[in-house]
């Protein structure tokens, strides 16, 4: 498989830093309700995605810096004092990955039915112009 040509690069890096770059600021200036808006990023990513089930891999893969971002305490600490730290960051990194993967597979699952709705309209507009009216 061509992955130079089989992947949107362009879409997939700036979703990517678009999420990240939304999670920075909002964690610098205690905007918590930021957050909610780095998942644009990673719904561009899976929009530009060929299909659904690589919308799915492309945003899990593109929440990674996510990770590093929450391994590097950008969103504060990641565990208290009665959990292991290294389940505490297993855990974290499932919970991104899945997340990613939720928010990408939601974004090339919109662009498919956008696609269908395109389709059908235009369906509908063919054979609408051909129909003969009654006199």
């Amino acid at each position: 498989m061509d992955f130079k040509n089989f992947i949107d690069w362009k879409s997939f890096i700036m979703g990517a830093a678009f999420a990240s770059f939304i999670c920075v600021v909002a964690s610098q200036y205690q905007l918590d309700w930021l957050y909610a808006f780095a998942a644009i990023g990673l719904l561009y990513v899976g929009y530009k995605a060929k299909n659904m089930k690589w919308g799915a891999i492309l945003g899990a893969i593109a929440a990674t810096p996510l990770f590093v971002l929450a391994a590097y305490g950008v969103f504060g600490p990641l565990s208290d004092s009665s959990f292991d730290p290294q389940v505490s960051m297993f855990v974290t990194l499932i919970a991104v990955l899945m997340v990613g993967a939720l928010v990408g597979f939601v974004g090339a699952y919109t662009y498919r039915n956008r696609q269908r709705a395109i389709a059908a309209k235009e369906k509908q507009a063919k054979t609408g112009k051909n129909k003969k009216g009654k006199k």
